[in-house]
């Protein structure tokens, strides 16, 4: 069961083919997450809190672990 995500945003993930996108610039990185007719852009810095929002609009705050080598 997933706490918190409505029967209808179940569905269609379940139903979904959803596709995660990584790419940088410098020290910034972004992720794009694409679900259905949702897109979710998420940039941050490597080691570096950050606020974010989940794709059913919950409010997250993020922490990497993520290092520069």
């Amino acid at each position: 069961m997933l706490a918190g995500v409505p029967e209808n945003l179940r569905e269609v993930a379940k139903n979904s083919q959803p596709s995660l996108e990584i790419s940088n610039a410098g020290d910034s990185w972004t992720l794009k997450t694409v679900v259905a007719d949702k897109v979710k852009d998420t940039t941050f810095s490597l080691g570096q809190e950050f606020d974010s929002k989940s794709l059913t609009g919950q409010d997250l705050k993020v922490g990497n672990g993520f290092q520069k080598l």
